[in-house]
């Protein structure tokens, strides 16, 4: 927790930090308010030693700590064995953990820097990645948010988690020309002669195209799109014209029938062999619901009479020899749209007949495949650079939603705990997935109105209202309503257009019942009452819903603003009108169809294609964290705070979750399926269930960096061995007894002690008030400060202090040294030290004791300020001399500091001057609410560091430390101290 201020906000219970749950969230998060007051992060003293880290998740985060001006609760969390610690990590489950005020201060203060959470879990974590890794654009401006959130709240950096898997498609003539046969003769890819002729040649054709079916049967468990569209665009025309010019040949193609029905469709749709009614199924155009994958058999003898009433004024010419003759064009074209009239009246009828002896899901199903756009994504060729191409079970699974057939592989139950089927998957908000499909659609739909309308914007938010009164009682009226997409000039010029897009399972319970058109005619509407009356009214704007089923059907306002659209497009591009409504409807089928089949089959997974992005993430996030000036552009306000990011100690760890393949698989040891990470960034957190031969792979595959590998652990004994960081992990269990803690606290950090790195500060000024941030009132340089609530701190004495809300407590039997602090304060100018005490018995000598050690020599000296005397006999000490006991009590010259005689060894004249003691001089002593201050300076020591501060007390006593300045009064190293920052301090070493 954050030390106390000097006087209460206004604010003190309101003001509170809170995480970011949502990738929206994300992305539009600003500063609020001014900067928050975060201390700057204190120099500590260097070390070679591995580092530790702490990862505090104390029930999830965000209990009392929260706010910002403390709380109430004297027993709440709290931790204050930073000399241990290196990096304190503030860990929730919420996508961005922001660390709160009171921990980034109080790990400052002790020079510890702090991480906050960047966390992607499961299903929910699939949605933030795909929204992530979606492109290089959306990568930038997550590590911009990141970056912008550490800075404004004064943290230096974040721990990266990500906890789901990123989810790797020929005639001969002679003589005179003439052949002459009695068996018959190949002409133009028909046959002319005898039956036998016929059937044998025929025979021959039919053995090859079951050997090409075959092969691409054999493709099609491999490749199934490819092959339905070469079978489909290519093959079956093989025998088509065949059908048309050799008479009575259905007999003959039974073979390739079989084929087909037997071998082609099963390879192709992984399934067995198909009755009856589905072949008639499949047997129709994509267009009425089926595959259009007809049968030779049926259809050669209508093909053949088709061809023959189509040439028969072409035969007639022939037979008269009228070379001068002309064929009627228009007769020809009528007869053409009749025989497609009669072809699509035949299929409507199967049509109809299979609808009388099939499922009613299944019925439904085949209506809903019949929409307008339902199934542009099946008659597109599979062109891999335009997106257009499924894999192999892609292409199962959109038949099966198609026709409503068994999904293979589906749990039995949903991760929402719902009984789990197809039509449950369509609905199912677990994941995000249902989210994942409607932006989709409006992002598509915005990128193509950005090629022909100005100022098109998605997410728009609509003016408020000012007391307009609106005409149905189901209108939106949020002060932040918000449609998906708004585009200038689309149906009438200069005029705004907003739409907003719905996606509904027309086999959802409350939609089954219902008709087609009364199910789309209820979703625009209840579009129209929500947004309509409101943007006609308040925005002056017109207002079109677009509404869509889940398998790529449109409802008509859809399908009028789709047409309107591509009318404009076809101008801006000058190309027919046809192409590029085709193509953007299968953009539009493929968009839905593969929504659909995420929401069917996601399992969180990214693809494996994000990777590279995800690492770019990582190290972009860490680059942009070290260097504040990379073209940022900074107000003349922020320059400041530019200036301490620099100095600051940002870092980024990355956690030992997701691999480089996209898999969420732990590896608890750096190898090369995080290797990319680890080298993306400034360190990582490894998983706990490792082995020490994990963690010497781990320290051999760090090479130099071994400190920057922090193991996940409950044993430091084992990785320290290895010359390894640790990360201690949410060391909860010390606070599951609130009465306890402090006990268990002290034997946990108790028994790391021998394996943690301790340091200290390295610059002036050193001072404390022995205050953990905790007390049970609030005292000001000894006088309690009223409140208008109860002071919310405890520290190791919490009954009194002389700043803050705690003091340290020193009881003694007999005579003892207390080391208090550990630092590497650099010695230039003269020192100023202060101390303020209070007994709680009969006083006894006193003195605080500096321990000085050279850079250059190695040399060790102990600096004595003599706070208290103490007589003995009729001895009396001088306040302005630093002395030392001496056998036989001998007192050396004033000038001179003391030396132990054994026997009679003398020392030389150079161990001597470097014995000389310091002069100290007492220059201030005074009471203060019963409290005593002492101030002493002491001439310079060049090339001298303090390391070590501790205080000796004579004999047996009780005393409160209520405060401990150490100053460098050098002007050019440090400024003066001011005690009105002191007062505001709390606790700080």
């Amino acid at each position: 927790m954050a030390p106390l201020p000097h006087k209460k906000p206004k604010t003190w219970v309101e003001e509170q930090v809170e995480p970011l749950s949502t990738w929206q969230e994300l992305v539009e998060w600003r500063p609020q308010g001014g900067r928050p007051r975060i201390r700057k992060l204190r120099p500590r003293t260097a070390s070679s030693q591995p580092r530790t880290l702490v990862c505090h998740d104390m029930k999830g985060g965000y209990l009392e700590d929260r706010f910002v001006g403390g709380c109430s609760n004297k027993d709440a969390y709290r931790f204050y064995h930073w000399s241990g610690v290196d990096t304190f990590v503030y860990f929730s489950h919420h996508l961005v953990t922001i660390p709160p005020q009171g921990w980034i201060n109080a790990a400052h203060i002790h020079g510890v820097t702090v991480l906050g959470t960047f966390i992607t879990e499961w299903e929910a974590g699939s949605g933030v990645c795909k929204e992530l890794l979606a492109s290089e654009e959306t990568v930038a401006k997550a590590v911009s948010q990141l970056v912008d959130i550490a800075h404004h709240h004064g943290f230096e950096g974040w721990l990266i988690n990500i906890e789901n898997e990123i989810p790797a498609e020929k005639v001969s003539m002679t003589g005179s020309g003439v052949v002459v046969t009695k068996e018959g003769q190949r002409h133009l890819g028909a046959v002319i002669g005898t039956e036998e002729y016929k059937k044998e040649y025929v025979g021959e054709k039919v053995s090859e195209w079951v050997h090409e079916v075959d092969v691409l049967s054999a493709m099609a468990k491999t490749e199934p799109h490819a092959a339905y569209a070469a079978y489909t665009h290519g093959l079956q025309h093989r025998w088509n014209f065949a059908m048309r010019t050799i008479p009575d040949i259905s007999p003959l193609l039974r073979p390739l029938e079989e084929s087909i029905k037997n071998t082609f469709i099963p390879a192709l749709l992984r399934s067995p062999v198909l009755g009856n009614d589905a072949r008639a199924l499949l047997e129709l155009p994509p267009r009425l619901g089926g595959m259009g994958i007809t049968s030779p058999e049926k259809v050669a003898e209508v093909e053949n009479l088709n061809s023959i009433n189509l040439t028969r004024s072409l035969t007639d010419m022939i037979i008269a020899q009228d070379a001068q003759g002309e064929i009627d064009q228009s007769v020809i074209a009528e007869q053409k749209k009749r025989f497609s009239r009669d072809r699509q009246q035949g299929q409507k009828t199967s049509l109809e007949h299979l609808s009388t002896i099939l499922p009613p899901d299944t019925v439904r199903k085949i209506h809903i495949a019949q929409e307008t756009g339902a199934s542009n994504w099946l008659t597109s060729l599979p062109i891999r650079a335009k997106g257009f191409n499924l894999n192999k079970q892609e292409f199962v699974d959109a038949f099966a939603l198609r026709y409503g057939w068994p999904v293979e592989g589906l749990p039995n139950t949903c991760v929402c705990g719902s009984p789990n089927n197809v039509d449950h998957t369509m609905t199912c908000k677990k994941g995000g997935f249902v989210c994942i499909r409607h932006d989709e659609v409006r992002d598509l739909t915005a990128s193509m109105l950005r090629e022909v309308c100005q100022d098109v914007s998605t997410e728009p938010t609509l003016l408020p209202l000012d007391g307009e009164l609106l005409r149905y009682r189901t209108a939106n009226t949020a002060p932040e309503a918000r449609v998906d997409i708004c585009a200038r000039g689309f149906w009438t010029r200069g005029q705004r257009t907003f739409l907003d897009i719905r996606i509904f399972d027309p086999m959802a319970a409350s939609h089954r019942e219902l008709s087609l058109e009364a199910v789309h005619h209820r979703n625009e509407l209840e579009k129209i009452r929500a947004y309509g009356d409101r943007i006609l009214q308040v925005d002056h704007g017109t207002f079109t819903p677009l509404v869509f089923t889940t398998s790529g059907g449109m409802a008509p306002k859809a399908r009028s603003f789709y047409s309107r659209l591509a009318d404009l497009m076809s101008v801006k591009k000058h190309q027919p009108r046809s192409s590029v409504a085709a193509w953007m409807r299968c953009r539009l089928s493929f968009s839905l169809l593969r929504s659909a089949l995420l929401c069917l089959r996601g399992l969180c997974a990214c693809a494996v294609s994000q990777i590279p992005l995800m690492q770019s993430f990582v190290r972009d996030l860490t680059r942009v964290m070290r260097d504040t000036n990379t073209n940022r552009k900074v107000e003349n306000q922020e320059k400041e705070r530019v200036k301490e990011r620099r100095d600051a100690q940002h870092c980024v760890i990355w956690y030992d979750s997701v691999t480089e393949k996209g898999k969420l698989e732990w590896q608890n040891e750096l190898n090369p399926l995080n290797q990319a990470f680890f080298d993306a960034c400034d360190g990582i957190f490894l998983n706990y269930t490792w082995t020490e031969e994990h963690l010497a792979r781990s320290r051999e595959a760090a090479g130099g960096r071994a400190a920057d590998v922090f193991v996940g652990l409950d044993a430091l004994k084992v990785a320290r061995k290895f010359g390894l960081s640790a990360a201690i992990f949410a060391p909860g269990w010390t606070y599951e007894t609130q009465t306890d803690f402090a006990e268990a606290e002290k034997r946990l950090w108790g028994s790391l002690a021998p394996l943690l790195t301790h340091r200290g500060p390295q610059d002036f000024p050193l001072t404390t008030s022995f205050c953990q941030g905790f007390g049970e009132h609030l005292f000001c340089r000894g006088k309690e400060d009223m409140m208008e609530e109860e002071a919310a701190c405890v520290s190791l004495v919490t009954e009194e202090a002389y700043n803050g809300g705690g003091c340290l407590g020193v009881t003694t039997s007999a005579p003892a040294t207390l080391r208090l602090v550990m630092c590497g304060l650099e010695w230039q100018g003269a020192l100023r030290v202060s101390v303020t005490y209070k007994w709680c018995s009969q006083p006894t000598s006193l003195a605080l004791l500096c321990s000085l050690s050279s850079s250059d020599s190695g040399q060790h000296r102990t600096l004595e300020f003599q706070c208290e005397e103490e007589e003995e006999g009729d001895k009396t000490e001088d306040k302005d001399k630093c002395e030392e006991e001496e056998e036989g009590g001998k007192t050396e010259d004033k000038d001179k500091c003391e030396e132990e005689k054994e026997g009679d060894k003398t020392e030389d004249n150079d161990k001597c001057e470097e014995e000389k003691t310091v002069e100290c001089t007492q220059v201030e002593s005074h009471i203060e609410n019963g409290w005593s201050v002492r101030t002493f300076t002491a001439q310079e020591m060049s090339g001298y560091k303090v390391t070590h501060v501790a205080l000796r007390v004579g004999g047996a006593a009780e005393l409160r430390l209520g405060h401990l300045d150490i100053t460098n009064t050098c002007p050019s190293k440090v400024e003066a101290v001011r005690q009105t920052e002191l007062g505001k301090a709390g606790a700080e070493w």
